[in-house]
């Protein structure tokens, strides 16, 4: 039976051919994007993370490369066999590559599991496919397994720390939807499912690889660089103070309770009055870098909230806005007859916390 489909002639062979040059351009333009998103951050703003994705689609364009040529224009079924298997190996030498990238930055299990697991698989295979090319076929289910388990594993751990946010989890059901409708896609362009249902199965499945690769670009392009994923890390402390400069609410993200703790409040209060009565007169949220220490200042009505970070980054500028904004809205007949009695405030610690809480 697969030796009267490949390679592919008849009314079909065209509108595949141009369908399977349109995924290879997607992801080819899809991985340039991801690229040219990281080379164009500054230099103290990028991750290696942001290059995974560019990885991924590479490797999905340039195994349909050879996919298009091995199905289109070779003609004996153990050449075609050797050419599928170098098309595999060059897919999975990029998602090995993916998964080394990600596990640089995120502990995901153990410390390169996910890296050392699939780069003995990939071993295993390339040497099987030296030995006898007919196995890599079988071979190849063991390694899907493992990959589907680490990509599941990071994108929900990378999208949790961006949840603050409803658009989030929307972009989170599209951006995982995009791939699982993309695997779907390939799984059908199988040669076993080919044979059983006939081409036309592969034309199907090439439209919904179309469908999702293009769904996917549209999320990338809508994602921030992944520093921004890292938000929580990278606040010190947050002050609250009203116009006549009282603190009346602190919290330091990373430093211990002990007897330094309130020396170390002491300070950054006066720190932040100095700043403020420098600022007495701007408008909307205000950048100050100092050395390694970026502060973001944001004047409301009532109170101005006051964030030490080490990056600036628009996370913390919208929670920062978004912060003020709540306890404002909250405690407006209080501030205006405010007697001085600052454990009415009490409650504002549990509003951080919800807002600021590690989601991962």
């Amino acid at each position: 039976m697969l030796l009267e489909l490949y390679p592919i002639v008849g009314s079909l062979r065209e509108p595949l051919i141009i369908m399977e040059w349109m995924l290879i351009f997607l992801c080819y333009e899809l991985g340039l994007l991801s690229l040219f998103k990281y080379l164009s951050s500054k230099k103290e703003m990028r991750r290696s993370n942001d290059l995974s994705f560019s990885l991924l689609a590479f490797g999905y364009g340039s195994q349909w490369i050879i996919y298009v040529y091995a199905d289109f224009y070779v003609a004996g079924a153990e050449q075609r066999y050797e050419v599928l298997a170098f098309a595999y190996l060059v897919l999975i030498s990029f998602v090995l590559a993916f998964v080394y990238v990600v596990e640089k930055d995120y502990i995901l299990f153990k410390k390169y599991f996910f890296t050392i697991a699939l780069a003995v698989l990939t071993l295993i295979y390339l040497v099987v496919m030296l030995w006898e090319v007919s196995y890599t076929q079988p071979l190849s289910f063991f390694y899907w397994p493992l990959f589907i388990a680490f990509f599941l594993l990071y994108t929900v751990k990378l999208f949790r720390k961006y949840m603050f946010e409803k658009r989030s989890l929307w972009h989170y059901l599209k951006f995982f939807s995009g791939f699982a409708l993309l695997m779907i896609g390939y799984g059908l362009t199988h040669d076993f499912l080919v044979g059983l249902f006939g081409i036309q199965l592969r034309l199907f499945a090439d439209i919904l690889q179309l469908i999702a690769v293009a769904l996917i670009y549209l999320i990338v392009t809508q994602l921030p660089p992944f520093i921004e994923f890292e938000w929580h890390e990278k606040i010190h402390s947050l002050f609250l103070m009203n116009n006549a400069g009282l603190c009346i609410y602190h919290k330091f993200f990373h430093e211990e309770r002990d007897e330094t703790y309130q020396t170390l409040v002491t300070g950054s209060i006066n720190t932040v009055r100095l700043m403020l009565e420098k600022i007495s007169d701007t408008r909307g949220l205000s950048v100050i870098k100092k050395g390694e220490r970026i502060t973001l200042i944001y004047p409301g009505e009532y109170i101005s909230g006051v964030m030490f970070c080490e990056k600036n980054l628009n996370i913390l500028r919208v929670l920062l806005k978004r912060l003020v904004g709540k306890i404002e809205t909250i405690y407006a007949p209080i501030f205006q007859e405010w007697k001085g009695k600052l454990n009415v405030f009490e409650p504002i610690g549990a509003l951080c916390e919800e807002l600021f809480s590690r989601k991962v």
